[in-house]
């Protein structure tokens, strides 16, 4: 198990390379992407916030088919603690790449409008506006609905209450990978001819 590190070559337009074709990995014909071309079998472990947001754009392209693998199940957000800042940058960044799920961030926190930093005593020692330094706020919420927000456009693709116990070659002869999981039922599953796999948060 030496080559577990799998990158594919990068392609701007999108094609499969000749010697990846015809493999025996199979076709697709989904929307967008001819018989000719394989589509690149993607698997995220790990739905955080950077896990869901990379099925969520990878899920857009018809080139890809994503797979995403949460351990924690559905419903369950106990472990993502209190309150947090995202800054103004993260938020723009956001807007540009995933417009629908910054509204609905915003729609669920409070506006961060301004840098304020106290001494013990309550003193404030900076109160400083971030529209001065910033086109834009940032916002404040719990780390729960950041997750359930992230989560949401992929939440009927997101496997949850799954745990990966192997990864491996398919075969001998072949470059893609094998992953073994099982789901909260304790049943183990395969799903095979993965191109990329990604750990993530």
């Amino acid at each position: 198990m030496g080559r577990l590190f799998h990158f594919l070559p990068w392609n701007p337009e999108g094609k499969v390379p000749q010697n990846r074709i015809g493999l025996g990995y199979g076709m697709s014909s989904a929307k967008g992407v001819s018989m000719e071309e394989k589509r690149i079998r993607v698997a995220i472990i790990g739905a955080g916030v950077a896990g869901s947001l990379l099925a969520y754009g990878l899920d857009q392209d018809p080139r890809y088919e994503v797979y995403c693998f949460e351990k924690v199940p559905r419903d369950d957000r106990s472990f993502a603690g209190t309150v947090l800042n995202v800054g103004p940058n993260a938020i723009k960044v956001l807007s540009l790449f995933f417009p629908d799920v910054a509204e609905s961030l915003k729609g669920v926190s409070i506006p961060w409008e301004t840098i304020t930093t106290s001494q013990v005593t309550g003193e404030r020692i900076i109160n400083y506006p971030i529209s001065e330094v910033a086109d834009n706020p940032g916002i404040r919420l719990f780390w729960s609905e950041l997750y359930r927000q992230a989560r949401l456009p992929m939440e009927d693709r997101i496997i949850f209450a799954s745990e990966v116990t192997d990864v491996a070659y398919t075969s001998d002869t072949e470059d893609t990978l094998k992953l073994s999981y099982t789901e909260d039922s304790g049943v183990e599953k395969t799903l095979e001819g993965i191109d990329l796999m990604v750990a993530a948060d």
